[in-house]
């Protein structure tokens, strides 16, 4: 995100609804990348509980994030 964009709350908004929407959707698994200067946007990440993996080139941050999955009880 640009840096203009920064401080506006908008990292939160997008990643909670986001993540709500992924996984309605059935998926369990995220990959997120911010700009290792915007220590807000990785501050939202890691309270969702996306973690660390990499850095990619100069200042980016790969995370992730991997839910648990629970079995959905068979349809009679």
């Amino acid at each position: 995100m640009d840096p203009e964009f920064w401080g506006q709350g908008l990292a939160k908004a997008v990643v909670g609804e986001g993540l709500a929407r992924l996984q309605e959707a059935g998926r369990s698994a995220f990959i997120a990348r911010a700009d290792a200067a915007n220590i807000a946007s990785l501050k939202v990440l890691a309270r969702y509980g996306f973690i660390a993996q990499a850095k990619e080139g100069p200042g980016l941050i790969t995370l992730t994030l991997v839910l648990p999955t629970v079995p959905m009880p068979a349809t009679s």
